[in-house]
């Protein structure tokens, strides 16, 4: 524990440089301790799992982990219980990790968590918690290759405004929502790198009552293979909006609204719309959804 039991401190530097065993780390403190910040450095060993935030009751005000070498399971931005104000998660250098959330682990809550992914091995991120809410996630993929990334939560906790940003690197399958939860308002933005599929909702998991109100999903100048505005498998996005623009470049598919999933409801209708302002669209331009309904509106607007 950084930060002991339940004292005030101003910050705290944890070096991760030695360790006999797979260690739990908390930079925060045991139960109710006040902590300023937190800066936790990944550098050589191998841990269970790392907080940036507190066990119990604490509060964060702002922690930062830099993940450089070594290797890691789990990352959670927040910590275990406890509050955080703004969790910083970079990942850089060589490490490994297996799965990192901005956010807190089941009873913690993170008011804005921000994601760096720059280099090293990780297999995938949530810009929320794993079972916790987080007020606004932001993802940064910024060179690395990774199979999944989701703006939102896991399981549980919902994200009020989530964004994720793609620059560099190479991604399969990315969610502007969580995994098996909604979110209030999520946006995918694609800049540059390689992406495989994006979806401006959530992925659905086991949730079929899983909402979202708004996603938005924004190609300016950049290729991608199959783009949805909704979700993909279960759940609804109320209003779901794609923006083409520059030189971007669509391979495959693009669906307005999601894949085996609705835009709103009988009794709450949405709309689903496409704005494309440039680019190249190899095959059909599709409004609604693939193998789903909207109840509502569908929307294309070419120039």
């Amino acid at each position: 524990y950084g930060s002991g039991k339940y004292e005030r401190v101003g910050t705290v530097e944890i070096q991760l440089v030695k360790s006999a065993k797979l260690a739990t780390i908390y930079g925060g403190s045991d139960e109710a301790g006040i902590t300023n910040e937190v800066n936790i450095y990944l550098k050589g060993i191998t841990a269970n799992t790392i907080y940036g935030g507190s066990k119990t009751d604490g509060i964060v005000t702002t922690a930062n982990i830099f993940l450089q070498s070594g290797t890691v399971i789990d990352v959670y931005g927040g910590g275990y219980g406890g509050t955080t104000t703004t969790a910083n998660v970079t990942l850089e250098g060589t490490a490994n990790v297996t799965s990192l959330f901005g956010g807190s682990n089941t009873n913690g809550t993170v008011e804005t968590s921000n994601v760096e992914l720059k280099s090293g091995k990780l297999l995938n991120v949530y810009g929320g918690g794993n079972s916790a809410a987080v007020e606004t996630a932001n993802v940064t993929l910024d060179g690395i290759t990774i199979d999944e990334i989701h703006g939102g939560s896991k399981n549980t906790g919902i994200t009020t405004n989530t964004n994720v940003v793609l620059n560099r690197g190479t991604a399969t399958d990315v969610y502007g929502g969580g995994y098996d939860v909604g979110a209030t308002n999520t946006k995918v933005t694609l800049n540059g790198g390689i992406t495989t599929n994006i979806y401006g909702g959530s992925h659905g998991g086991y949730n079929n009552t899983l909402e979202i109100t708004n996603s938005v999903v924004n190609i300016n100048g950049a290729y991608a293979k199959n783009v949805y505005g909704g979700n993909m498998g279960k759940g609804t996005v109320r209003y779901a909006t794609i923006n083409i623009t520059g030189a971007s470049s669509i391979s495959g598919k693009l669906f307005g609204g999601g894949y085996q999933s609705d835009i709103g409801k009988t009794a709450n209708t949405g709309s689903a719309t496409i704005n494309i302002a440039g680019g190249t669209i190899r095959n059909d331009i599709v409004g609604g959804s693939e193998r789903g309904t909207v109840y509502g509106t569908t929307n294309i607007n070419i120039g």
